[in-house]
């Protein structure tokens, strides 16, 4: 078992001058496992959403359905995802964190094997088990980023994040390429949709050995004594809204997502609308599927070399380490979080426009993009786990992806309603090419909106930064009233009452 233990100085405080949890059962190459697994499994449980994608022609043919109705595949994990990220919110860290993520892989395990045995006349059969699964991904994606942050801390959980945040896209990107391998090689759409499972079986049964048991935490105030599984679910979200740089940060990821997601969407249908307009010639003679794979391996090779350094540095000026020794900056990581959308609006317009006048230029832009702004999405779950009080963080991730999530589909409807009025009549590819930028440039100013509210954020983020870990000290007080049933951390929490209640004074000044 997974059991918070504290190492006690001669003051009554921990090491470091503060109290933390130091979780003497795990070793480092324990908890590297664990982090490396639950990465794996987050990729390969996007591959699995994301692989259906690359095989709907040959599932058109086996269930004999039209275009319409294919799309139902995407419209219902949509509004499932959602659902399951509310489930998700009001779970919360009232179940064991182990029991809850195997759980939901095994309950996936069976909707997936099910979902590739239904006969040819069973399409709403296969949508409801492909709508169910999405379970597990929820459960994942919202406790990955909590599970490291229980294990890793400083600038190594930000390395975790970072590859957390890096799995889902390239799953999402190698997933069609594979799957896309299986269609033109003959094979069955069954054939492309066993890839997952395969790798996720044993994924699952290393993490059942090597993933530490956390139970649910117990949160009690000492002056309030009210325990935190007495909260519900609408208590909670107004709780961690109650959180400015939480609300804002939530609010802004969601303004930005819009902008993101329906680049992302309508991309290859905008350059290939470029590439027809004007002709191979101006593309160095190479085929389309070769452009929109430099645009692709381009991207992900600045990501991998941005994000860390960009991490590396917000990292070292708010810590005042490295090459920013003597120069901290509180406010550092959410600067450089409002400094991203706004680069991203200028060099992705820019590398849109340039992509029918001057490619070259189109490729350092894409190539800056994800140098400069990659770090933003880690970063930013960070500041969520860093602002939201440690028994409520599986809540606060489940929140925050639900909101961003919600941006999904607006997004694209948005894009594709404004290209239709501004080509008109207009069906040549340039024409169609303009409507869509155009109609970009528009859904541009999401970004800007989303950078003031980051903005703001920054301003609240030292003292809700002091305040959460003051809440995290304060939840493992003792309830001298408390029952033993609550729980080992009552009754191991008295050794450090009294570092607490001497510390408290001086804790919004030592933190900020």
């Amino acid at each position: 078992n997974f059991r918070p233990s504290f190492s006690e100085n001669k003051s009554g405080i921990t090491e470091e001058d503060e109290i933390h949890f130091t979780y003497k059962e795990l070793s480092l190459t324990r908890r590297i496992t664990v982090a490396v697994l639950v990465t794996t499994l987050t990729f390969f449980l996007v591959y699995d959403r994301m692989a259906i994608d690359g095989v709907l022609l040959s599932l058109q043919e086996y269930f004999s359905i039209n275009d319409s109705t294919t799309a139902l595949l995407q419209t219902f994990q949509a509004i499932s995802s959602a659902f399951f990220f509310i489930s998700i919110g009001m779970i919360g860290d009232r179940i064991e964190r182990k029991k809850l993520v195997l759980l939901s892989v095994i309950l996936w395990f069976v909707l997936v094997f099910l979902s590739l045995i239904v006969g040819q006349g069973m399409f709403w059969a296969y949508l409801f088990l492909r709508t169910c699964s999405a379970f597990a991904y929820a459960v994942v994606s919202s406790l990955g980023p909590v599970i490291v942050s229980d294990i890793f801390q400083g600038r190594a959980r930000g390395y975790c994040l970072m590859a957390l945040s890096i799995a889902p896209l390239v799953g999402s990107l190698l997933s069609m390429s594979i799957s896309s391998w299986f269609l033109t090689s003959g094979y069955s759409w069954h054939s492309a949709m066993l890839v997952s499972p395969a790798i996720i079986a044993p994924v699952t049964i290393a993490l059942l050995f090597t993933m530490p048991k956390h139970e649910p935490t117990i949160n009690v105030n000492l002056n309030e004594r009210t325990s935190v599984l007495s909260l519900g679910f609408i208590d909670e979200i107004k709780s961690l809204l109650s959180i400015k740089t939480f609300a804002l940060l939530v609010f802004g990821a969601t303004f930005s997502n819009l902008y993101q997601r329906a680049m992302s969407f309508w991309m290859p249908t905008i350059l290939l609308y470029g590439y027809m307009a004007n002709g191979s010639g101006f593309y160095l003679n190479l085929p389309f599927p070769v452009v929109m794979l430099i645009t692709l391996v381009l991207g992900l090779t600045a990501l991998l070399i941005g994000m860390p350094l960009s991490m590396w540095f917000a990292e070292s000026w708010q810590q005042g380490k490295g090459m920013c020794t003597g120069r901290a900056f509180s406010r550092a990581i959410p600067l450089y979080v409002t400094i991203s959308p706004i680069m991203y609006s200028i060099i992705s317009a820019t590398a849109i426009t340039s992509f029918v006048r001057m490619y070259p230029l189109y490729l350092l832009c894409v190539f800056l993009n994800s140098l400069l702004t990659g770090g933003a999405a880690p970063l930013t779950t960070q500041i969520v786990l860093d602002v939201s009080p440690k028994w409520n963080r599986a809540a606060a991730m489940a929140i925050y992806n639900l909101f961003v999530g919600l941006a999904d589909s607006p997004s694209s409807l948005i894009v594709g309603s404004l290209s239709d009025v501004f080509r008109g009549e207009a069906t040549d590819p340039l024409s169609r090419y303009n409507a869509f930028v155009y109609a970009l440039y528009i859904l541009l100013g999401c970004n800007f909106i989303s950078a003031a509210l980051y903005g703001t954020a920054s301003v609240f983020y030292p003292s809700d930064l002091a305040s959460s870990q003051d809440d995290d000290l304060l939840s493992i007080t003792s309830d001298e009233e408390a029952p033993l049933l609550r729980g080992a951390l009552n009754r191991r929490a008295s050794i450090v009452e009294r570092g607490l209640l001497s510390r408290k004074a001086t804790l919004d000044t030592t933190l900020i």
